[in-house]
């Protein structure tokens, strides 16, 4: 390869799916690499303390030249980052006129995954319902806590998190429209917050964001039969959920991947010997209660039966806390059975896992807990037709 300076800039997209921790990895095996014609690895004096991705592409670039790619692949290897790894040295075999471009004529050669380089990659949207005017529902405690952490977890993948409380059904449809419309007009109308990861809070917005690569919406709330409650007890079908960010209403997101996370339940059953508080009537134990409205038997809400009758569109995943027809879980101090596991493994899977991996831990997670007898199975609704990787900004 004569374009050392293209070289570079591959090298770098590919160091940018490693975390501050796997990074450190990558310069110990940089640091012990033997091969390649060289017999001498990198030195480690060549490694200051404020190394980043940047300096590291120019000290391989410097040593081995148009091998970098080469000792780069190998390492990946070796850290068990075989998709990227594989990504690269395709990358890498069409800049040197080796491998074929994507094209019609071609198409098996097509890049398998989305595109997320976009600062900030998208926004992340929480509908947190807490409070609820309904005598008969509940309020949500500890939804909060579920809240803050999918705030967290987000904003460390490099999504600007949204967040907007305590909405009737006809609110949460404006703010879902106001967010896929974006209209400057309509910036202060419905009270949406952005989280301030520096101060742990979420401050009133004051500017207009944009979309990116990537949209995420997060519904935490009481559900039926046919759908999320507002706290108004008013239900919004999940068609209405999704529709706004459709490619006619959100052209923005055409072909980008949209994520949904649903904490709510989806009906009443649950298996024999529950014993737990609900998100409809009073009646707690040890602090789990499901997300549901009243008409419950021994204390047990639902979050609803969604209907799937309608196609939720092209690139488009929705994860649901339970099945059809069941309850969901929640504690009123460490939050949600299902949210805590998505956090949990998303930090525990990205960069290295595609979503779809990730969301698979989270369905075994969440199966294998039970308060007494109670269990939970989530679901998962996909139509992406990619496979979808959330790397680390580089800052992290």
């Amino acid at each position: 390869m004569s374009d050392l300076r293209k070289l570079a800039e591959l090298l770098l997209e590919t160091l940018q799916h490693l975390n501050t921790a796997d990074l450190k990895t990558f310069w110990w095996y940089l640091r012990n690499h033997k091969g390649h014609g060289l017999d001498e690895p990198i030195k480690r004096g060549m490694f200051p303390d404020n190394l980043n991705r940047e300096d590291t592409v120019d000290l391989m670039v410097n040593k081995y030249e148009e091998k970098a790619v080469d000792v780069t692949e190998v390492i990946l290897r070796k850290m068990n980052y075989n998709h990227h790894a594989n990504e690269l040295k395709k990358k890498a075999d069409i800049l040197k006129g080796g491998g074929s471009k994507p094209s019609e004529e071609n198409p098996n050669t097509m890049d398998d995954c989305y595109s997320m380089t976009s600062l900030p990659r998208g926004l992340c949207l929480i509908m947190n319902n807490q409070e609820f005017e309904d005598e008969h529902l509940m309020n949500r405690q500890g939804s909060n806590i579920d809240a803050v952490e999918l705030a967290k977890v987000f904003s460390w993948l490099g999504f600007k998190v949204l967040m907007s409380m305590n909405n009737t059904m006809k609110k949460m449809q404006d703010v879902l429209k106001f967010c896929s419309e974006l209209k400057k007009t309509e910036l202060q109308q419905y009270g949406v917050m952005e989280w301030d990861a520096e101060h742990n809070e979420f401050p009133v917005l004051k500017e207009l964001p944009q979309h990116g690569d990537a949209l995420v919406c997060c519904v935490l709330s009481h559900g039926r039969e046919t759908g999320v409650c507002g706290t108004d007890s008013q239900i919004l079908p999940i068609d209405e959920l999704l529709s706004p960010f459709n490619g006619l209403k959100c052209p923005a997101l055409n072909n980008k991947p949209k994520l949904f996370f649903i904490q709510a339940c989806r009906g009443g059953i649950r298996l024999p010997g529950v014993f737990v508080q609900t998100d409809g009537p009073a009646g707690a134990e040890a602090g789990l209660e499901t997300d549901g409205p009243a008409g419950a038997e021994a204390g047990l809400g639902t979050d609803g039966v969604w209907d799937t009758s309608s196609p939720v569109g092209a690139d488009t995943l929705v994860v649901r806390a339970t099945v059809n027809n069941n309850v969901s879980f929640r504690h009123k101090v460490t939050g949600s059975w299902f949210i805590q596991s998505l956090c949990q493994e998303l930090r525990k899977g990205c960069p290295r896992d595609d979503i779809l991996t990730i969301i698979l831990r989270v369905s075994n997670e969440v199966s294998q807990r039970k308060h007494n007898e109670a269990k939970q199975m989530p679901e998962m609704t996909s139509t992406l037709r990619k496979k979808l990787f959330l790397p680390l900004p580089q800052n992290i």
